[in-house]
């Protein structure tokens, strides 16, 4: 993989951007897009929105580091929300975490920097096998809704982490399940 070199004083947000697209560019043959203005790869089907967006370190005159992020949403998720709890406000996030917190590696955040070309080279590769070993799969378990259902009852949405988590609460599963049970499809 050949990696682009800058020019000293390019702007750490170009760079950035450079590092977001070409981790975006193989993800393309897969069905997802890049939109340059959220710093995020999306996909959707008839049910749910994958998405891994890119946050980047907020410093005085940016930064070249960004956490990965995983998130799964749905709109018919959001509507049924908006309806069970009377809350025009209600969104259709069902799960949001860090990509590394899909690994079973023991880093809470997983920041990466991509100052120099080297850096760059190792960071695209390594978070593009993080998605194709641990984001796609993720994914994947939302192609069967009803067996889906039955794990996050037993275990939650990542069984190696503890249940309740800053990325989702109780009452997003219990969403979740309510929407989307068998049961609730019929009704």
């Amino acid at each position: 993989m050949e990696i682009k070199e800058f020019p000293t004083g390019t702007k750490p947000n170009e760079i950035f951007l450079y590092v977001c697209e070409r981790i975006a560019q193989p993800l393309s043959e897969l069905g997802f897009k890049y939109r340059k203005s959220k710093k995020d790869i999306y996909k959707t089907d008839n049910n749910f929105t994958y998405k891994i967006w890119f946050q980047p370190s907020v410093k005085n005159g940016g930064s070249t580091r960004f956490i990965v992020h995983v998130s799964v949403e749905s709109e018919k998720l959001a509507a049924w929300r908006k309806s069970k709890h009377n809350n025009p406000n209600s969104n259709g996030l069902i799960i949001s975490t860090t990509l590394v917190n899909l690994t079973r590696r023991d880093q809470t955040l997983g920041w990466y920097d991509v100052a120099t070309p080297i850096e760059r080279k190792r960071v695209i590769s390594e978070i593009l096998a993080q998605i194709n070993d641990f984001a796609i799969p993720f994914f994947k378990r939302f192609e069967n809704v009803d067996l889906l259902i039955d794990e996050i009852r037993e275990q939650g949405f990542i069984p190696h982490r503890f249940k309740k988590s800053f990325a989702y609460s109780e009452q997003h599963i219990s969403d979740f399940i309510e929407c989307f049970s068998v049961n609730s499809i019929l009704e």
